[in-house]
């Protein structure tokens, strides 16, 4: 059940994510259509730059979105393999939500829009840290406790190597 809610949720936010691709072909006017369906034509008009470094910015913006949607379809492939690029995201994702709110909250914007971005990464951070791979987190040891438990399995296997070749 986890590892299969864990595949979904990467799947689906990676999916997502690589939805954006298609977009940094897209002309200026295209851009600005598409950012009007989600903040509203008017918001666009009145906040959209002139210049081409807004532009720039929107695209690369887009292909770091497309990279790491990427990222994220292949971790749902192999979460196992990827456990320490899925704590990752999952870290990120966190780190994501909580600068949408601070940003939203300090800034004189709907919030409507930062809940729109903050809400699904937050989500998505919190059930990939549930469901993340290998179950409980790792024991933390200190090195007493190690030395303690005495020589790893595979030193107390081997035969002794006498210093003679």
């Amino acid at each position: 059940m986890r590892q299969g809610l864990l595949r979904a949720v990467l799947w689906v936010t990676g999916v997502l994510a690589c939805l954006a691709g298609p977009a940094v072909l897209f002309p200026e006017a295209w851009l600005r259509t598409v950012c009007g369906w989600f903040v509203g034509a008017q918001t666009v008009q009145t906040l959209w730059p002139d210049g081409p470094l807004f532009v720039y910015i929107a695209r690369v913006g887009l292909v770091l979105t497309l990279w790491i949607g990427g990222v994220l379809v292949a971790c749902a492939r192999d979460p196992e393999r990827h456990k320490g690029l899925v704590d990752f995201a999952a870290v990120m994702f966190l780190v994501l939500g909580g600068v949408c709110v601070i940003v939203g909250l300090q800034s004189d914007v709907p919030a409507r829009w930062w809940l729109w971005d903050a809400g699904p990464a937050l989500a998505a951070g919190v059930l990939l840290l549930l469901c993340r791979p290998g179950g409980e987190p790792p024991a933390v040891t200190t090195a007493a406790e190690e030395k303690s438990a005495g020589p790893a399995p595979a030193q107390r296997d081997r035969p002794e190597q006498s210093g003679q070749a």
